[in-house]
């Protein structure tokens, strides 16, 4: 395909890159269709692939295999079954999880907290200028009023490093300019806001770490899930799935992620539900919160580095 039937065939490329309407444009000329025709046609499809998204129910069958007779294939079905329907998955030495009703149960709070964060904060500034320091101030100011009122610590220099990673790339700044500017207005409750598809590429994802004692460490992180779901607070997490460590460590880390890091009522609350699981079973641990795009920048606590690793201390 030439380039611009190539960006309007990737609607998704285009709302990111901030060239919809050039990409609808093009959509509607090589169909022949009116433009808000067009706008239609590209709100539905967003619409289905969001509703597939939510979709789980899903049976993992397994094909005849040499070496792999009929009843040790269908005991290997019914684990990776059980796994998938609990939204359990191996990978790279790690126990994911990943809950399933998370887009309809907890992703509509973590889209209204977050607008009206940053809103709040474009306020207090007087401007919607992400790279401008009056802004960022005005963002720390406001996070600050929400969680150190509970209790948590918010790491001034750390928070604004974080803030200041996503500006560094020229893509990342341009879609976190356009989420403030879209919060600004008002305009994310719409059914179509393009917000969720934007957070992707933000890098604002972040997790709760604590460790715990080995002999419990399964136990725990059960019972933190299961105290997340019931609350609709649950999202992703994992626990190590390295044999080795539980044979080798005192204590493992548990790690509770946050689909967006400036959302600080929802990220309280889950920190809250973490401490409770913790104190029913007599474990007294410092919680830390850390934005992933730490992890991706090679920024991780030791005496020799500036900065923590971490953004919130609970």
């Amino acid at each position: 395909m030439c380039e611009k039937c190539h960006l309007a065939k990737h609607q998704g490329y285009a709302l990111v890159h901030k060239r919809e309407q050039e990409a609808l444009k093009h959509l509607a000329r090589t169909h022949q269709l009116r433009l808000d025709e067009a706008k239609n046609l590209v709100d539905e499809a967003f619409f289905i692939r969001h509703q597939l998204s939510k979709i789980y129910n899903w049976t993992i069958k397994i094909g005849e295999l040499k070496g792999l007779d009929k009843e040790p294939r269908g005991k290997v079905e019914t684990l990776l079954n059980t796994m998938y329907r609990k939204g359990f998955s191996v990978a790279r030495g790690w126990l994911y999880y990943q809950y399933h009703k998370y887009y309809e149960e907890v992703e509509p709070r973590i889209i209204r907290e977050t607008i009206a964060i940053l809103s709040e904060a474009s306020k207090r500034a007087r401007t919607t200028d992400v790279a401008d320091s009056k802004w960022i101030e005005s963002l720390l100011e406001t996070i600050k009023e929400e969680l150190e009122s509970r209790g948590i610590q918010v790491l001034d220099r750390e928070f604004k490093l974080f803030i200041n990673y996503p500006l560094e790339n020229e893509k990342r700044r341009k879609i976190l300019q356009r989420i403030v500017d879209i919060a600004s207005k008002s305009e994310a409750n719409h059914l179509t806001s393009p917000i969720p598809i934007l957070l992707e590429y933000t890098s604002l994802t972040g997790k709760w770490m604590v460790f715990v004692p080995t002999s419990l460490y399964p136990r725990v992180f059960r019972y933190m899930l299961e105290a997340l779901e019931n609350s609709k607070l649950a999202y992703s997490a994992k626990i190590t799935a390295r044999r080795n460590e539980y044979a080798s460590r005192r204590e493992l880390p548990i790690i509770i992620y946050v689909p967006v890091s400036l959302a600080p009522r929802y990220i309280l609350d889950v920190a809250e539900i973490m401490r409770s699981v913790l104190k029913e079973i007599n474990i007294s641990k410092r919680m830390f919160f850390k934005p992933d795009i730490f992890t991706v920048k090679g920024l991780y606590s030791s005496k020799e580095m500036k900065y923590k690793s971490y953004i919130f201390v609970y």
